[in-house]
């Protein structure tokens, strides 16, 4: 990575937070402010009301502003990766109970992916990427590798509809490994994609691995 490139990238890190803190300081300030007014004064009923729509919409703009930082990194590696790979299938990915077991256990090294990462499935192999606005490749798989892929339930705080691929590891033993796809736009970074969604993005990574492994 280019020194330049880390510079722009953790300037940017700090006026995210630099926001965040200054947003929290003037919320608490104001909640203290207006405890101070109602204890010192009698405020009538439409005040209360004014004063309690007032601090839920703090607080709902503070949580949202918390759910963009917390999936800022997220949206910039999708935009990169699509980007970078125009004719590959790039999905914004979920973490499964497991995932991590499974892709440690066919070799996988250095720091967990997360929560959130991105897969991006070619012709030849399929990757799973953390990073922001430059992506890093911190796994991938052979697509000579895998047996199969299919719709499959999994656990992620409860059973959900996943992306499952079979994978041969080392003693040609199938290993299972799943994620989900998180829905995209507006919605909250915990929503994920229903079973038939599900179905087609792994149509789609059969058809870019040659239509070679049953999309099931």
């Amino acid at each position: 990575m280019r020194p330049e490139k880390m510079t722009r990238k953790n300037s940017a890190r700090w006026y995210w937070i630099a926001g965040v803190a200054g947003i929290g300081l003037f919320s608490v300030l104001q909640i203290a402010l207006t405890v101070d007014r109602v204890g010192r004064s009698s405020l009538t009923g439409p005040d209360l009301i004014l004063i309690f729509a007032l601090f839920i919409f703090g607080l709902a703009a503070a949580l949202w502003i918390g759910i963009a930082i917390w999936m800022r990194p997220q949206r910039l590696r999708l935009d990169a990766l699509r980007r970078d790979h125009p004719s590959d299938v790039v999905l914004p990915a979920v973490r499964v109970d497991h995932f991590e077991d499974a892709i440690r256990w066919l070799g996988a090294t250095g720091p967990r992916l997360g929560s959130h990462f991105v897969v991006v499935v070619t012709k030849d192999k399929v990757q799973f990427f953390k990073g922001a606005e430059v992506p890093v490749c911190r796994f991938e798989i052979d697509a000579r590798r895998l047996t199969r892929v299919a719709v499959m339930p999994g656990v992620a705080g409860r059973t959900i509809p996943t992306i499952t691929i079979g994978v041969l590891d080392s003693g040609d033993e199938e290993v299972l490994v799943q994620f989900a796809c998180a829905l995209e736009g507006w919605r909250l970074p915990i929503a994920r994609m229903d079973e038939q969604d599900i179905q087609s993005r792994v149509a789609l990574v059969s058809a870019r691995l040659g239509g070679r492994l049953a999309a099931a």
